[in-house]
C-alpha cells in the first residue's frame, strides 16, 4: 500500500493515494510516518478535519517536530 500510494502521489492522484494509505492504515497499526504522510495528503486536498485528525494522532504516536505543530496550528485556527 504504501508503494501504491507513493505511485499514486507521484501520477497527481492523491485521492487514490489516501485510499490506499487508509487501508494500510486498516490493517496495520498506526505508525508516524504513515499517519504524517495521510495528513499531508489530506491538507493537499483541503480536507482539514481529517488533517486534523491525523495531525493529532501522529502527535499521540509519538511525532511531534516544530513543522508538525505549525501544521496543526495550522490547521486548527
Amino acid at each position: 500500500y504504501q508503494r501504491l500510494a507513493a505511485l499514486h502521489e507521484e501520477q497527481g492522484r492523491f485521492a487514490d493515494a489516501e485510499a490506499a494509505l487508509e487501508q494500510y492504515l486498516a490493517l496495520s497499526p498506526p505508525d508516524i510516518a504513515t499517519t504524517r504522510r495521510l495528513a499531508e495528503m489530506y491538507l493537499k486536498r483541503g480536507d482539514f478535519i481529517k488533517a486534523e485528525a491525523a495531525l493529532r494522532q501522529t502527535v499521540a504516536l509519538g511525532g511531534g517536530d516544530k513543522k508538525l505543530f505549525t501544521q496543526l496550528g495550522d490547521v486548527i485556527t
